[in-house]
């Protein structure tokens, strides 16, 4: 990191190097504490990210291969809630799961901004193991 004195704060530098957990974590945080998630919508939330990422970034056969796998992939978590649970109604717990894949996108792609202004005005520089998981957004 540049030294640049005393003319930025504490709180600036905190935003750009993530020193700290803020609201939006703890937010998320608590709605997964609150859901409870099983391992299997626990699965469906991972691979939704996953899947919706690569399909966004790579777009063409990609984005038809991921949505063809995240079809699947709600097939079988509708199978899991009819068969496994006999719940009878799970929209509740899908809008939820939903919810926090949403805050998951909007808190990464919001970090990612200011990664990259950051790296405009050369405050910090950091180099990624796998830059192409963390060095663009593709959400």
């Amino acid at each position: 990191m540049r030294n640049f004195g005393a003319s930025y704060q504490n709180v600036t530098f905190c935003s750009y190097l993530d020193c700290h957990h803020d609201h939006k974590f703890n937010e998320i945080v608590n709605l997964l504490i609150d859901l409870n998630p099983s391992d299997v919508e626990l699965n469906y939330m991972l691979a939704e990210l996953c899947l919706h990422y690569a399909g966004k970034r790579h777009q063409g056969k990609v984005l038809r291969f991921t949505d063809k796998l995240q079809e699947t992939t709600a097939n079988q978590l509708h199978n899991y809630y009819k068969n496994q649970l006999k719940m009878a109604n799970y929209s509740g717990r899908l809008a939820k799961m939903i919810k926090i894949n949403n805050l998951i996108r909007r808190d990464l792609w919001e970090r990612l901004e200011r990664q990259s202004v950051a790296k405009v005005f050369n405050i910090i520089a950091v180099t990624f193991s796998h830059p192409d998981m963390f060095g663009e957004s593709g959400m």
